[in-house]
C-alpha cells in the first residue's frame, strides 16, 4: 500500500514516522494534495492533516481521485453529512462491501474472490464472527471430550 500525506506540518511528520514503522510507502507528502497527479493519487490512500479550511476546499478532489482516505482534520463537522455523501457517491469497484455482512457458508465463490481480491488490495478488510455460546458449545462438541 501507498500514502499520500496531505497537510506535511508536525503530525503529518509523525504519520510518516509511523507508515515506516509498518512498511508502508510514502508516495508524497503535499501542502497542496489538488497538484497530486491522478495515476498516482488512484494507487494510494490519502491522509489528511490539513487545516479546516484546507479541508474543505480539498475534499472533493480527494474522493474523486483517492484509492481510500484518512481523514485526521478536525474542525469541519458542519459539512460532515456533505462530505460523507461525496465520498460515497464515488462509484470504487468494492463500494457494495464496505459495510458487509453474511453467513460464510451462504457466500457465493465469485462474492468471497471480490472480498479477497479486496483486502489483498487493502482496500477491504474482511473478520469472522461468531457468537461466542456457539463457539463454546462447538469447542465443547468437537474438541473437549
Amino acid at each position: 500500500m501507498k500514502a499520500i500525506i496531505s497537510g506535511y506540518g508536525r503530525m503529518g511528520h509523525m504519520v510518516e514516522q509511523k507508515l515506516k514503522e509498518h512498511g508502508i510507502e510514502l508516495a508524497l507528502a503535499s501542502e497542496d494534495i489538488q497538484a497530486t497527479p491522478k495515476d498516482l493519487a488512484k494507487e494510494c490512500v490519502c491522509i489528511d492533516f490539513t487545516t479546516p479550511a484546507a479541508f474543505r476546499a480539498n475534499y472533493k478532489f480527494i474522493a474523486a481521485n483517492f484509492k481510500a482516505a484518512v481523514i485526521g482534520t478536525t474542525g469541519w463537522n458542519d459539512i460532515e453529512a456533505e462530505v460523507k455523501a461525496e465520498f460515497e457517491k464515488q462509484d470504487t469497484k468494492f463500494k457494495n462491501y464496505y459495510e458487509f455482512s453474511e453467513p460464510v457458508a451462504k457466500i457465493p465463490s465469485h462474492r468471497m474472490l471480490a472480498l479477497r481480491r479486496g483486502e489483498k488490495e487493502k482496500v477491504l478488510r474482511l473478520s469472522v464472527e461468531m457468537p461466542d455460546e456457539a463457539l463454546v458449545s462447538y469447542l465443547q462438541r468437537q474438541v473437549i471430550k
